[in-house]
């Protein structure tokens, strides 16, 4: 595995002799180029964007349920003569 410094490459002897196979190859990928913030990042980005857009689709469902029910109120008023 490689870890960059100020553009230079230095090589842990220790994991050298590691098993390739054992992390998928993005992940290995990115952790040969040192970039495993970049990655953090990108899956916090990436979790942070469904939840916003959960939130976004359960708004827009109440807002559809709150519409709904003014409309029923409206129609019973106009049934029953509420003025």
């Amino acid at each position: 595995m490689a870890r960059w410094r100020a553009g230079m490459c230095f090589r842990n002897p220790s994991l050298e002799g590691r098993d390739k196979k054992q992390m998928p190859d993005l992940i290995q990928t990115f952790s040969e180029r040192g970039d495993l913030a970049h990655l953090a990042l990108l899956l916090g980005a990436l979790s942070a964007s469904a939840l916003a857009w959960f939130g976004l689709r359960e708004l827009a469902a109440a807002s559809r349920r709150f519409d709904d029910f003014v409309r029923e109120i409206a129609r019973f008023n106009e049934h029953f003569g509420g003025k």
